[in-house]
């Protein structure tokens, strides 16, 4: 992640797009649609709606969001749920690994 994040823009300018799955979260249909900008899909907004309703998370693990299955690789459709399965020592560690790129990537 820090090294596509440092060289990403570098390397392929306007073609590199960095995608966050709390942004996906947050505003699916604009990133949706700069996503397929970038991939010269459609754009429009049938195009975009026919996605998220085949994305979803409810149509894909056959589950509401919030659920969790421990075992499916949609495990919960939360984002940042994670923190909530850490001990502190797991924190502990995390943080002491990825401390400063969650902060330059401004998780932190």
């Amino acid at each position: 992640v820090g090294k596509a994040h440092q060289d990403g823009t570098i390397l392929y300018g306007e073609k590199y797009l960095e995608i966050r799955y709390e942004d996906l979260l947050q505003n699916t249909p604009e990133m949706l649609r700069r996503i397929f900008t970038l991939l010269g899909a459609r754009t429009d907004n049938g195009a975009i709606e026919r996605c998220i309703r085949a994305g979803s998370f409810e149509r894909v693990s056959d589950r509401r969001r919030g659920e969790e299955d421990s075992s499916s690789f949609f495990r919960k459709g939360i984002a940042g749920d994670w923190q909530s399965v850490f001990t502190a020592r797991d924190q502990e560690i995390y943080k002491k690994i990825a401390g400063n790129r969650l902060k330059e990537l401004g998780y932190e």
